[in-house]
């Protein structure tokens, strides 16, 4: 009838900006997640470089991991 043709119209409808709205929102998830591998390698990483065995020298003192910020950061976008 007139009525179904119209409800399935409306339905065809949404279901396409459904469409369109779950490939953005599936896009965006995967850069967050990306984003938080990235976060926690950089702020829960353990040093890379170091040589197994022998002595190391004293590591030059330029730059700290802000661990408070890290774990802010990662936080906001685990919500």
């Amino acid at each position: 009838t007139r009525e179904q043709a119209e409800m399935d119209k409306i339905r065809l409808e949404t279901h396409q900006e459904y469409q369109v709205a779950k490939a953005d929102l599936e896009l965006g998830l995967g850069g967050v997640r990306k984003a938080l591998t990235v976060l926690r390698d950089y702020y829960g990483a353990a040093p890379a470089l170091v040589q197994e065995g022998g002595e190391q020298p004293a590591a030059p003192v330029k730059h700290g991991k802000a661990g408070g910020a890290g774990a802010g950061i990662i936080g906001i976008l685990e919500v």
